[in-house]
Formats: C-alpha cells, structure tokens, sequence
C-alpha cells in the first residue's frame, strides 16, 4: 500500500538513527508515541525528526484531515509492526546517542563577593582643617 512504500521511501531517505525512528513515528499516533516513549525528553527529541506530512489544502480543511487520517496507521497489525519496529529503532538510537538533557546548573567560575555587612563600618574621623574645625566646635 500507499503508506508502506512512503515509510520505505522515508527510512531509506534516513541519515541515522534518531531520523529512523522519527520515520517510523510520522505513522504513528501521538497515543501510540506517547505509550512507547515514556521521556518526555526523547519523545520531544524524536519529534524533531518526524518527518513533515504531506501536505494537501489548508490545514483543517476535508483533504488535510483525509491526508492526515491515510498518514496514520490503522490497522492494528500494521500498528503492531509500527510499534515493534519503533521500539527496535529507538534502542539504536539510544545506543548511538542518548536524548539530549537541560545542562546542569553550573558553578559560578568566580567566587561570589562577600555579603556587605550588616553594621556600617566606623566611620574615621575627618583630617585637616575640616576635621580640626569640627573638633574644635565639638
């Protein structure tokens, strides 16, 4: 069928692991994803490489939804396939490089300066003629 040739056509098209996998999920529904790839941070990897569906009139149009509904497997044995080829991609996709993850926080590379203090430092009395006239008034 239709659907079977484009996968072929996509997955030889791959340039490796993670565009695969991203392949086979262009077939799959999001519940279907979402069910197989727990991490929310590969799955929103894997999103990045399902490839962009053919595109038929304007999006919510009667031929859009047509083409989205033949894009998406429905047959439960060819879910099946999808599912078990899916999970076979992913894993050689984890081996060749895991989903990437938020940075650490790091440490600052310069210490932090030192709180002010909480009592102002005395303060010294002035010098010169100033000082030696409030002195003297005093």
């Amino acid at each position: 069928n239709w659907r079977t040739r484009h996968r072929e056509f996509l997955l030889r098209s791959a340039d490796g692991p993670w565009e695969s996998a991203g392949a086979l999920a262009a077939f799959l529904g999001p519940v279907e994803i979402a069910e197989l790839v727990r991490d929310p941070y590969e799955r929103s990897y894997l999103n990045r490489f399902r490839p962009v569906p053919p595109h038929q009139g304007t999006p919510g149009t009667p031929a859009a939804l047509l083409t989205e509904r033949i894009m998406t497997a429905d047959d439960p044995d060819e879910i099946s396939r999808l599912r078990g080829q899916l999970i076979r991609a992913l894993q050689d996709a984890r081996r060749f490089r895991p989903a990437p993850r938020p940075a650490r926080e790091q440490r600052p590379t310069v210490p932090l300066p030192p709180p002010p203090p909480d009592e102002p430092a005395p303060q010294e009395a002035p010098r010169g003629l100033l000082g030696w006239l409030r002195r003297r008034s005093a």
